[in-house]
């Protein structure tokens, strides 16, 4: 995909408030970072977003957010592939940026959770930097997340009206 046609799409978009991007945007909008410093004016008014996303997008859900401060509701649609988290797992942890701080928002759902362990590291640094957040929803195939759920609720918080929820099969 070049970043040509990338941008001619996204500039044609205005004053959206929800937005649905596919994998493959994502990983041109990763490939390309320049495009969303070209069109600052065009998302202005997006609070709903959803992603779909494989792990190794995990960054381009954060550069997404810095370039979308307004995003209020995010839903991350993973599509896991297991055996890339058994090779990057290291790398991926180690290169969140701990210093960034997410103003607006106050939704993220993560629906089809696989992996637990990678996932708690990301859920972790969102309860810990999302200061107003107001829920937290995981939603997955899984028939239990118990360890999941007592650890995430001993989890410090940026934001003290933050809920966590664990709805079964109940996929937006």
């Amino acid at each position: 995909m070049s970043s040509t046609w990338l941008f001619e799409i996204l500039s044609g978009i205005y004053n959206v408030e929800f937005l649905k991007l596919s994998r493959c945007i994502l990983q041109a909008l990763t490939d390309f970072p320049e495009l969303l410093e070209k069109l600052p004016d065009q998302f202005q008014k997006l609070k709903h977003v959803m992603l779909e996303l494989e792990p190794p997008s995990v960054h381009a859900v954060l550069n997404f957010l810095d370039s979308f401060p307004c995003t209020e509701t995010l839903v991350w649609d993973r599509c896991p592939d297991e055996s890339w988290f058994s090779r990057k797992r290291e790398e991926w942890v180690a290169n969140l940026p701990f210093q960034r701080i997410f103003k607006c928002l106050k939704t993220f759902v993560m629906q089809n959770s696989s992996d637990i362990e990678v996932e708690m590291k990301f859920l972790e640094f969102l309860l810990e930097r999302a200061i107003v957040l107001e829920e937290l929803i995981i939603k997955s195939w899984r028939p239990s997340y118990s360890d999941m759920k007592k650890k995430l609720l001993s989890v410090p918080r940026a934001s003290s009206t933050a809920s966590i929820s664990f709805p079964e099969n109940d996929f937006l």
